[in-house]
């Protein structure tokens, strides 16, 4: 169980990690004219932007959603497999402290879940007003 929390606090500190770069990336542009950008895009040889990166931030979105939903689905998981381990646990002091921890770590998983969920959907919004 506590591997599967660990799993949990890494993947989110994985997918908040990785959108630093990328979120450095878009304040940059958004630091920059829409025009200014889609000449550079010209000049380089690419095709025109007419969405303006709204296809970017919409496949960051749709990946985050993902990762969120696949992390949030196994801290579900997790909160009902320590259930199941405290109500067997028999009143042994080890195992409940055991499924006590269990608990804590999926509750603590989620809300880092979702905050990486606000944090990144606010980031998307801010950048591309």
């Amino acid at each position: 169980m506590k591997n599967i929390a660990v799993l949990l606090a890494g993947v989110t500190t994985v997918l908040v990690m990785g959108l630093m770069p990328v979120g450095g990336a878009v304040v940059y542009a958004a630091s920059a004219t829409a025009n200014e950008i889609c000449n550079g895009i010209d000049l380089a040889g690419g095709n025109t932007c007419g969405d303006q990166g709204k296809s970017v931030n919409n496949a960051v979105g749709v990946v985050i959603s993902i990762l969120s939903a696949v992390v949030g689905l196994v801290a579900v998981i997790m909160i009902i497999v320590a259930g199941v381990r405290f109500v067997t646990s028999g009143g042994d002091p080890a195992q409940v402290k055991g499924a006590k921890s269990a608990l804590i770590y999926a509750i603590v998983g989620i809300v880092i879940v979702a905050l990486a969920q606000l944090i990144v959907h606010t980031v998307i919004n801010d950048v591309t007003k």
